[in-house]
């Protein structure tokens, strides 16, 4: 399999859309004010870089947004901190 196609853009894109899943996973069970708006940044970032990711970036965007509420809502019910 060869990367003809992708630059060094597509490259850096393509980590930080998995570096914003990663931190939206963790945002919904640890300080999600802070996780979750560094994941939506991050994949919004990914998803201006590059052409060849658009589509995961965008999934990243969606997974960050429901992260953030998800996680601001368990905190609130539960009562422990947002950031």
């Amino acid at each position: 399999m060869s990367a003809v196609g992708h630059s060094r853009h597509d490259t850096v894109a393509g980590f930080l859309c998995a570096l914003s899943l990663l931190a939206s996973g963790l945002a919904v069970i640890r300080q999600p004010a802070l996780l979750a708006s560094f994941a939506i940044l991050s994949a919004l970032v990914a998803l201006v870089m590059s052409e060849a990711y658009r589509r995961l970036a965008g999934v990243a965007v969606v997974a960050s947004a429901l992260a953030f509420f998800v996680g601001m809502s368990l905190a609130i019910w539960a009562d422990t901190s947002l950031y």
